[in-house]
């Protein structure tokens, strides 16, 4: 079952994963306004490719940070997924495919928008939406499809087919209610005065605010509607709306992977590493034509997969001193497991304790045989044991490739 939470009169469910797992997934808008600035036409710019290849720089690390720290990423897709396209060259066609297939890449095609009223209108509220009805913005198979036309290299027609197959499972939609629920939440936040925080006070009628309140107005109601789509959908944001401050409104969920990131910035600094997005930065710098070629195959291994788990079982509210004991009682324990001049008595009491703390229950052969040597304990007990004790590895296998 869901949790459910009231924003003013809208309410907003929060549902589970079907498998009971806790999934961090992270909305991402900025790659779809990044190509849709710099490369389309008509979308109240004119086409900058020198600004566009700086904006990359930005984007592609961030990205590459948010695959290696969570389950997976959500980008908005707005009709063509252009993303597609910018994704092949960065990852190229194996590794976008191994990204697709172990899900940690999805889309949200954006089917709704806002209005305001750009004129006075007495009598009439200054905000309304709208859906999008054509096949590019409501069709994720046309959506993948029109998308890999952006491509700059050709893909093969057999690759085209295999991989609009899998990107169009990979869609999420936005959901009908989001925009009417941002349009009353908008209308209504403002005539209780929910917004005077956000510079947006009370002072006239819904009906007579000038243009700049109008605007103001709409701004706040496509956060809001930010904030509906990451609560119906259960994605979080690195970059939590602002909106999430307010009384009533805090979604706890959505602020849990901004504090995950400081956790992974805190081990960098243990480990005297830059952080994960500056290390990416400057290997797209050293190596431009490789991008992020690298990087599924890091995301996939064992170490990366331990280093995600590792991190997600740490609370939100530990504080980053805890952190850091924490992880270095990790990298201890797993030292002394594994040190072949540990005497046998000791690894014994470490793997009873970091056992323990994993919530694994040893049978009695297992800890017998704990006595006789490590390489006699159950492989998936040993497994379960360093995926909690081997945070570290991750590190070490970065470290290679930041060096290289």
């Amino acid at each position: 079952m869901g949790s459910e939470t009231m924003v003013n009169s809208v309410k907003v469910e929060l549902r589970g994963d079907q498998s009971g797992e806790n999934l961090l997934y992270i909305f991402d808008k900025t790659m779809d306004e990044m190509v849709r600035k710099y490369l389309v036409q008509g979308s109240g710019y004119e086409r900058d490719y020198i600004g566009y290849e700086k904006s990359l720089l930005s984007v592609l690390p961030m990205i590459g940070a948010m695959l290696l720290q969570f389950d997976g990423i959500a980008m908005k897709v707005y009709g063509e997924n252009i993303a597609l396209a910018v994704l092949i060259k960065a990852f190229g066609i194996g590794g976008l495919e191994a990204l697709l297939e172990e899900d940690a890449i999805r889309f949200v095609l954006w089917t709704s928008f806002l209005t305001y009223n750009v004129t006075d209108a007495v009598g009439i509220y200054p905000l309304q939406h709208g859906g999008v009805t054509s096949l590019a913005h409501c069709d994720p198979e046309k959506s993948a499809t029109l998308g890999l036309n952006w491509a700059r290299d050709t893909v093969p027609r057999r690759v085209r087919r295999m991989l609009v197959r899998k990107v169009r499972d990979k869609y999420f939609t936005v959901p009908k209610d989001c925009a009417s629920d941002a349009v009353t939440f908008g209308h209504e936040g403002y005539q209780t005065d929910t917004f005077s925080e956000f510079g947006l006070p009370f002072t006239v009628d819904l009906d007579v605010l000038d243009l700049k309140s109008r605007q103001h107005l709409a701004s706040l109601a496509d956060e809001a509607m930010e904030l509906f789509l990451l609560g119906a959908l259960k994605l979080n944001a690195v970059g939590s709306p602002r909106l999430t401050k307010l009384q009533g409104v805090e979604i706890r969920r959505l602020t849990q992977a901004k504090k995950l990131v400081g956790v992974s910035h805190k081990i960098c600094e243990i480990e005297n590493m830059l952080d994960f997005e500056t290390i990416i930065k400057v290997l797209l710098g050293k190596h431009p034509n490789d991008a992020l070629k690298w990087l599924p195959k890091l995301r996939a291994s064992k170490g990366g997969r331990s280093y995600r788990k590792w991190v997600k079982g740490i609370n939100a509210n530990t504080d980053l001193a805890e952190v850091s004991r924490l992880y270095l009682d990790a990298i201890e324990t797993r030292g002394l497991l594994f040190d072949r001049k540990v005497p046998k008595a000791l690894k014994t009491g470490a793997l009873v304790l970091v056992s323990s703390l994993a919530g694994i229950t040893l049978p009695l052969e297992s800890s017998l045989a704990v006595g006789a040597g490590l390489t006699l304990l159950d492989k998936y007990i040993l497994d379960s044991i360093e995926d909690r004790t081997a945070p570290r590895t991750f590190f070490n296998d970065f470290r290679q490739i930041a060096d290289g």
